[in-house]
């Protein structure tokens, strides 16, 4: 099994209903997790590459 699939499918077992019951929402395309908190949006990260980087970032969602 890739390392992707094995990703995908621990975030399927195991996250997504966690965080949708806190107001995250899936979004296949990262994969990653978003939300709109109060006056911040928060977003988790999943990062596949071979350097194993990734970058925890919130934002303001009045930036946006």
């Amino acid at each position: 099994m890739k390392p992707r699939d094995i990703l995908l499918n621990n975030i399927n077992l195991h996250l997504k209903d966690r965080l949708a019951e806190a107001g995250f929402r899936y979004l296949k395309s990262g994969p990653s997790f978003k939300r709109d908190y109060s006056h911040f949006q928060q977003e988790l990260i999943f990062c596949l590459n071979r350097y194993n980087s990734c970058l925890l970032y919130t934002s303001d969602a009045a930036d946006e």
